[in-house]
């Protein structure tokens, strides 16, 4: 587990200055954008990036030569999920602490912890749950189809979301949502989201264990 971990991160290091580059946009974002929108798109881009290190290990058969090793397909797709979720996590903090320094330093308007700890549980949940469907597709699938798989079940979960807004439009249906979720929510909400991921490691572990290579 610690090779594979070191591994990664070794692949991650590489790309510092993309995830630099990521990190500065943020912090240009928090002037201009909602604290929301700051924390979802670098804790994104940061799961991403670790996603983005099973490409790495197809490449040239490397995970034909990588199971070669004491190393479990179980144990590879937990290491996955389990940086993967640390990115998360860490991200979405570094962005909250970005986005509340600009907004009480610089712009003057403090935002309330309270939202500010609802926008980091709500956007860090659901870029959990999104990060499992796309290790689960590109581990599965491999890292070229996975993506475009991916894509295509974004894309009708878009296309879905549209007609929807708009069916609810047609028929004049009045839909309403807090715009701040109850405090003692929030645990239950993050801890949903985690069961979900961790259900979707089970489910990738799985499929992992009757491919060959």
């Amino acid at each position: 587990m610690k090779g594979l971990i070191a591994k990664d991160l070794l692949l991650i290091r590489q790309q510092l200055p993309s995830v630099l580059i990521v990190v500065i946009c943020g912090i240009f974002m928090a002037f201009s954008f909602e604290p929301q929108i700051v924390i979802g798109y670098i804790a994104m881009v940061s799961a991403m990036t670790v996603a983005g290190t099973v490409g790495y290990d197809e490449y040239q058969n490397g995970l034909r030569f990588l199971f070669t090793l004491p190393v479990s397909k179980k144990t590879y797709v937990y290491e996955k999920y389990l940086l993967t979720m640390a990115a998360v996590f860490i991200s979405g903090l570094l962005a909250s602490c970005i986005a509340y320094f600009i907004t009480a330093v610089i712009r003057h308007d403090p935002m309330d912890f309270t939202d500010l700890l609802t926008s980091y549980v709500m956007m860090t949940s659901v870029i959990l749950i999104m990060c499992g469907v796309t290790l689960l597709v590109r581990i599965h699938f491999g890292s070229e189809k996975g993506r475009i798989i991916q894509f295509v079940i974004y894309g009708i979960l878009l296309v879905a979301l549209l007609l929807g807004t708009k069916i609810i439009s047609l028929l004049n249906i009045k839909v309403s949502a807090p715009t701040v979720l109850p405090q003692e929510t929030l645990p239950i909400v993050l801890i949903g989201a985690i069961i979900i991921f961790m259900v979707m490691e089970k489910i990738t572990a799985g499929l992992m264990e009757k491919k060959e290579f």
